[in-house]
């Protein structure tokens, strides 16, 4: 996903960061561990010991949590961790609300793009139920979509985000302007969008895809998105806080969205939060709920039928090499097993299923191993803005004090480690310059020194340069969004500001040079006015 896109989905960023970080390293040094790992682990879960060696213990992943929530400056954060299918830690920071009350298990957060998987468990249920098929063509179900480039879509497309719809098609409901106010609504709007390629021929994650399962499920049971979730997998699961009703989970205390600003201070400050895209990115959930729905997955035993959380588990799609995709799930092999410079051959790794969401105010993240009975929620309530390492580095590093092994070291990218520094020194300095520039030039001639003047001109013109390339070329080159594309705007309120401040500077400097250019050509005609004649006495 773009750089601007990975603020609000982690998901294609950790995949990303994850396989480039693998597919050079050497593999045959830890093989062998690694099968003594896999033989030893089943063995040692039935007798009680540890799954993975130097298993963290519950006290050493709080103190691990402790210092994330402080060093990051996250305002609340909730997490659950499963062993064996058993609550292993239950932990809870920070607060809900500025002076509000303190998070806990059972506060809802907006879960961002892990409400896929909850979508994804009520397709599979209508599947298991017969009143929908994954191959069927999605226009039987919604018939505005029309033929042409919609008449090979199917449910299966849709769920493996492979119906041809791009990222930015998904995107529409997440600006200042006029939003979508219904599922159905966001159906309408999408049958105006024509796919960028045919069913089936490439991965292409968009939210889109799964606003559209929504008005299926909506279409199909004949309710609304809500009461089907509620009847087809909330109820089943026993999930007593899951809905997409914001004014019911605002009566339970829903963590309300913040925003660090310069990666320091945390304020409240509401984010977008369209009705039309709760299948794909609003749903809200509490880690509590979340922890029921990985035991369901890896236990078993509860209201909803195993074969309907094997299907959501079960791949759709691939996204890239040792990569598929589930129902709402990425399922990729567990390489936080890998220690130092070496990793472990992928195909003897267990496979991790997880997903993660950002809704520029919240940010999720929900996996679960199978294999040995590992799950983890993660939730708090602040979206990365421009830290676009907040969400993968506590989630990997939270995965390697799992398992004992060694975070790698991440590339430092100095650029984005100094955005908070130039958001406010960069203007300052535009400031500053320009106050020199006009005095110089406000200065009786005569008085007004010409070096100090050249001098005003220089640092004002190469300020002003350097803005302007920051402002017109690098940052909407990061984005890969325009500047005025309000999505942005609201994932990084302080940077939009700082960029405009920086444009408004550039301007009115470029204005004063240009005044003061034009001065001089005046005065110059002046004094050849004045010159000439003298000449010819």
């Amino acid at each position: 996903m773009s750089s601007f896109h990975r603020w609000r989905e982690a998901e294609e960023q950790i995949v990303a960061h994850r396989l480039v970080e693998h597919v050079g390293r050497v593999r045959h040094a830890l093989v062998a561990v690694l099968l003594l790992v896999l033989v030893a682990a089943p063995a040692a879960s039935s007798a009680g010991t540890e799954p993975f060696p130097a298993w963290a213990s519950p006290a050493e992943l709080d103190a691990f949590l402790q210092e994330q929530h402080r060093e990051l400056h996250l305002p609340g954060l909730a997490v659950t961790v499963l062993l064996d299918g058993e609550v292993y830690l239950e932990a809870a920071y920070g607060e809900a609300a500025p002076g509000g009350p303190p998070v806990t298990p059972d506060t809802p957060f907006v879960l961002g793009s892990t409400s896929k998987q909850f979508t994804g468990l009520a397709v599979q249920q209508l599947v298991a139920d017969g009143r929908l098929a994954l191959d069927a063509p999605v226009r039987t179900v919604l018939p505005e979509l029309g033929g042409g480039a919609w008449s090979g879509v199917t449910v299966r497309h849709l769920l493996a985000h492979r119906s041809g719809l791009t990222e930015e098609d998904g995107l529409g409901q997440w600006g200042l302007g006029e939003v979508p106010g219904s599922i159905q609504e966001e159906v309408g709007r999408l049958a105006e969008v024509t796919p960028a390629a045919g069913p089936g021929e490439r991965f292409e994650y968009s939210n889109a895809n799964y606003d559209l399962l929504g008005g299926v499920v909506e279409r199909v049971t004949g309710q609304s998105f809500e009461s089907a979730l509620q009847e087809l997998v909330a109820s089943p699961l026993g999930l007593e806080a899951t809905t997409t009703d914001l004014d019911l989970a605002r009566e339970r205390g829903l963590a309300a969205g913040h925003y660090t600003v310069l990666r320091r201070w945390n304020v409240e400050m509401p984010g977008p939060l369209p009705p039309g895209a709760a299948p794909s990115g609003f749903i809200t959930s509490t880690a509590r709920d979340l922890t029921r729905l990985l035991q369901a997955h890896l236990d078993g035993g509860s209201g909803l039928d195993d074969a309907v959380l094997a299907a959501a588990r079960d791949p759709v799609g691939e996204v890239v090499d040792r990569v598929d995709y589930g129902s709402g799930w990425l399922l990729l092999p567990f390489w936080e097993l890998a220690e130092g410079p070496e990793a472990r051959d992928e195909a003897q790794l267990p496979t991790v299923l997880e997903h993660h969401g950002d809704t520029t105010r919240s940010m999720s993240t929900i996996a679960m191993v199978p294999e040995h009975g590992l799950g983890v929620v993660v939730l708090t309530n602040t979206g990365r803005g421009t830290h676009q390492t907040l969400q993968p580095r506590l989630w990997e590093e939270l995965l390697h004090t799992l398992v004992g092994t060694a975070a790698p070291q991440r590339d430092q990218d100095l650029l984005l480690a100094a955005t908070p520094v130039l958001m406010v020194l960069l203007p300052l300095a535009q400031t500053g310059s320009l106050v020199w520039l006009v005095r110089t030039r406000s200065v009786r001639p005569g008085r007004s020194s010409g070096r100090t003047g050249r001098a005003a001109v220089v640092v004002a013109g190469l300020l002003t340069a350097v803005a302007s390339l920051l402002a017109l070329e690098v940052v909407p080159a990061r984005l890969e969004a325009g500047l005025l594309d309000t999505q942005w705007w609201l994932h990084a309120p302080d940077l939009a500001v700082s960029i405009a401040l920086v444009l408004l500077l550039a301007l009115a400097t470029l204005a004063v040079l240009v005044g003061a250019a034009a001065g001089r050509v005046r005065r110059r005609g002046t004094d050849e006015a004045h010159t000439i004649p003298s000449a010819g006495r």
